[in-house]
């Protein structure tokens, strides 16, 4: 009686587990929601959806409160990393804009990927879309005056500056947005399909990065669904991005691919800044980029049910006996 109620116990147990996991691998607030819905704030706290961990380096996040952050990179020329995917977002075939505001009082880099290796970085007066592996990857900065935009915190005097970052999970390309003085998003930089093959996170992914020791303060980023500055639709993304037309509201910018860019450091020695990093620092191997996730998931859901029936056979065995 007592082995039979064992048996009973272990069963219920591992059904429980095998219908958690399920439900955990199923997460999804994409699709129920409308385009232009918001979908999920950060946490800078983190929570149960939002996981962040230092993947390299020593990025230092200080809390201010839930929606705002201090990045620091704790080692100086070298590459710091801290973030984690968002469950829930898959990002495969789908859009989102991530909005987001960074706030400097002294010179400072500050970077946002959204899978650990593709994103946006730069300082106050210019940004660019990053490629962590390879410069190779990497566009040019964009220089907001030399572009003709006129845009608030420049000169870093903790002037606020409003950020949005379309994703296209669909064509894998990135455009990013900052607003201008008069409050409207003009076009920085954005990336063309065919230069990121494949995005390496399963769901879409907040990671924060800083390659010197400086200061930069994040708030307020929000992710909500589709592409809500541009416009763009996921079904538009077969028209070739020369007959494309640009939204009324930006200004396009030429975003002529560059090579490595080559930038005078506070000590005045010039450092090449390979995706945010020193030509020397390979972010292919520090990187945490485990790539996507969806055979893992179903090789555990499939190694439950196994167990699940053969303690079956065994109770069912046992009772016969």
């Amino acid at each position: 009686m007592k082995k039979s109620f064992i048996c009973i116990l272990a069963l219920c147990l591992l059904a429980a587990t095998a219908t958690l996991s399920a439900a955990a691998s199923s997460l999804d607030f994409y699709t129920p929601a409308a385009d232009g819905d918001l979908l999920y704030t950060v946490n800078m706290y983190g929570d149960q959806f939002w996981k962040p961990e230092k993947t390299v380096g020593d990025l230092q996040l200080t809390v201010i409160d839930e929606k705002t952050a201090n990045v620091y990179g704790g080692k100086n020329s070298a590459q710091n990393w801290y973030g984690g995917e968002i469950e829930g977002l898959p990002l495969e075939n789908n859009a989102y804009t991530i909005k987001f505001t960074v706030t400097r009082n002294e010179k400072a880099c500050f970077g946002l990927y959204v899978d650990g290796i593709y994103g946006v970085y730069g300082y106050a007066d210019q940004y660019r879309i990053m490629n962590g592996p390879s410069s190779l990857g990497a566009h040019g900065y964009i220089n907001y005056e030399n572009v003709g935009l006129e845009i608030p915190g420049t000169q870093n005097d903790g002037t606020p500056q409003n950020y949005a970052l379309e994703v296209n999970g669909q064509a894998c390309t990135l455009r990013l947005y900052i607003m201008d003085k008069y409050g409207e998003y003009q076009l920085v930089d954005e990336s063309y399909p065919g230069e990121i093959l494949v995005f390496a996170t399963d769901n879409l992914g907040i990671y924060f990065y800083s390659y010197y020791s400086q200061n930069a303060i994040v708030s307020d980023i929000e992710i909500y669904k589709g592409m809500i500055i541009s416009g763009e639709k996921l079904s538009d993304t077969t028209v070739p991005p020369e007959t494309s037309k640009a939204p009324e509201t930006t200004k396009t910018v030429e975003t002529t691919k560059a090579p490595e860019t080559s930038k005078p450091n506070e000590s005045g020695e010039t450092t090449t800044e390979n995706s945010g990093g020193e030509g020397t620092t390979k972010a292919a191997e520090t990187t945490k980029t485990s790539g996507k996730k969806g055979c893992g998931s179903a090789f555990a859901a499939n190694t439950g049910a196994i167990v699940l029936f053969v303690l079956s056979a065994l109770c069912l065995r046992k009772k016969k006996r």
